[in-house]
């Protein structure tokens, strides 16, 4: 089942250009969230002391799942309009239906 895609934004007034901008900086947030969380979750202790291997393994992890989002994110944003881009919902079961392909986008970003 193939969708339509959006028409082309005409920039003609700003609001569309800030909207677009917006959209931008929010589906970044939600790509570096991951991140966030971990270093939230983890104590001060552990990223002050010296580096070891499980906790950059978490820190690649949080990153390739935000990446992951990311990804997600672009594409419903660019398919489906702007506000799909925060369903986080709809990114985790688009990720999960696309397969490899999905897998391979992320890795490609």
């Amino acid at each position: 089942m193939l969708r339509k895609l959006v028409s082309w934004p005409e920039y003609l007034k700003i609001g569309g250009m800030l909207m677009d901008f917006v959209t931008w900086i929010a589906i970044h947030l939600l790509q570096f969230a991951p991140l966030l969380v971990l270093f939230w979750a983890v104590d001060e202790a552990s990223l002050l002391a010296k580096p070891n291997l499980p906790f950059w393994i978490a820190v690649a992890l949080a990153l390739w799942v935000g990446s992951a989002l990311g990804v997600m994110a672009f594409g419903a944003a660019g398919s489906a309009g702007r506000l799909r881009a925060l369903a986080l919902h709809l990114h985790v079961r688009g990720f999960f239906r696309a397969g490899g392909d999905a897998v391979k986008a992320t890795n490609a970003v």
